[in-house]
């Protein structure tokens, strides 16, 4: 399964290699209707994490709540949660998300924005992710993105997610960013 997932993302990457070039200077940019690459990100206090705020006024931040995860030891650290506004007459939650990140380490080149569902730790060890995004991004600039959330896609309230900002380098997925959001 891993091995299909890396040969699928590398397949993936090396056929978009064309929008490298737009990577360099261009505004907001709609990728498809859930996701928009946004031009002058603010970075994130942290090199590698992910900062995320509300994207639209329908989706706010509630207090952080403690979230605690087994993998070998028990870790307590607190995750920002996401309320969604008024859900639509079909019933159906939307949250809208701004990501802001200073990467690890970036090249010029497509990034791919993975969402996991947190819920089960070998999602993410086995790469089983809930969404996918690629974009051009520009090497050692801040990254920021907006992306949408939607419980028709299957995002759920109560709901820990894991965001991770991924490239293919060498043959290797090199992780830039990444972070937890709980939706509410």
């Amino acid at each position: 399964m891993e091995k299909t997932i890396f040969s699928f993302l590398t397949v993936l990457t090396l056929t978009a290699t064309s929008s490298w070039a737009q990577a360099d200077a261009t505004p907001a940019r709609a990728i498809d209707e859930k996701f928009e690459l946004l031009d002058g990100g603010k970075g994130c206090h942290h090199q590698g994490l992910l900062c995320m705020s509300p994207g639209d006024e329908a989706t706010t931040r509630a207090p952080d709540q403690m979230v605690s995860r087994t993998g070998g030891h028990a870790v307590v650290a607190p995750v920002p949660k996401f309320v969604h506004g008024p859900s639509t007459s079909e019933g159906r939650a939307k949250w809208t998300l701004e990501l802001n990140a200073t990467p690890r380490r970036s090249w010029t080149g497509n990034a791919i924005f993975l969402v996991f569902d947190a819920a089960d730790p070998t999602n993410v060890a086995e790469g089983n992710y809930a969404a996918m995004f690629q974009a051009p991004i520009r090497a050692g600039k801040p990254l920021a993105a907006r992306m949408i959330l939607d419980s028709e896609e299957g995002f759920r309230a109560d709901h820990t997610y894991k965001i991770r900002v991924v490239q293919i380098i060498s043959g290797k997925e090199t992780v830039l960013a990444e972070g937890d959001i709980l939706l509410q």
